[in-house]
């Protein structure tokens, strides 16, 4: 396997690097959560295991961390409260259904979706079920996201903020789920026409952001993050968006994108 996805070329400042061993070098202290669980969902570093498991599907420590955590949230799940911070749990429940052979992981994801579709939707809820209905919904919010970013292109914490007073804080780890979500969405829409458009929106959306705020001496690797705005706690960052960005690297890795593009 080549796993070198970008090599170095002139103006690129890459060099050569093993991208898939810097990752799994840069994962290799995360260890899979108690089944118990804890109160907390912050878990978004997880999201490695489920990247190793696109990579390597026989990796048995991948495969305990995604079973495990999908325990805990089947553990917390309640069909009638839902935060939106858990819709990005819902992979582990789909994949961990698939991986324990336990449809009532299945069916929990697919509720916990159909609950929050007038809000949010996980585009790869449409991967998992080849239900329309997410992919219609997934189209809506794809289309408002777009026809709400700013002349500027930089993600703010909230689209309907006011401008004054300035600066509008903005929000990298928001730019960097929503390109990541736009390029998944991009993957299944049937129109080709629509599924360049999502995805050349994709491609700017990150480059307006990184240019903003890469800070590549930083652990999160964006700044201008925002957290929480009565606390004040904005130009900061947050391991949300450095999760989206870690998409970007599966998708160049599928063929879903080019090294410069």
């Amino acid at each position: 396997m080549d796993d070198v996805l970008c090599p170095s070329e002139p103006g690129n400042a890459l060099q050569i690097a093993d991208w898939l061993a810097l990752g799994r070098s840069a994962t290799a202290n995360l260890v899979p959560p108690e089944p118990k669980g804890t109160p907390d969902h912050d878990r978004a570093f997880l999201v490695a295991f489920l990247e190793e498991l696109d990579v390597n599907p026989d990796n048995v420590t991948a495969q305990t961390g995604v079973t495990d955590f999908a325990t805990i949230l089947a553990n917390r799940f309640n069909p009638a409260k839902v935060i939106i911070d858990s819709m990005m749990s819902l992979e582990f429940l789909l994949l961990g259904a698939k991986l324990m052979g336990n449809h009532t992981l299945y069916k929990m994801a697919v509720s916990h979706a159909d609950m929050t579709m007038k809000n949010q939707i996980r585009d790869d809820v449409f991967k998992y079920t080849d239900d329309e209905k997410y992919l219609k919904t997934a189209r809506l919010l794809a289309n408002y996201f777009i026809s709400s970013i700013p002349v500027d292109g930089i993600i703010p914490w909230d689209f309907d903020a006011p401008f004054d007073p300035a600066p509008r804080p903005a929000d990298s780890s928001a730019a960097t789920i929503a390109a990541a979500g736009l390029l998944l969405l991009a993957q299944y829409e049937v129109d080709k026409k629509k599924g360049d458009e999502y995805t050349d929106w994709a491609v700017q959306i990150l480059n307006d952001i990184t240019s903003l705020a890469w800070r590549a001496p930083w652990e999160s690797l964006l700044s201008n993050a925002t957290v929480s705005i009565p606390a004040g706690n904005t130009y900061t960052g947050v391991m949300y968006g450095t999760s989206g960005l870690s998409l970007w690297v599966l998708y160049v890795r599928k063929g879903l994108m080019k090294c410069g593009r």
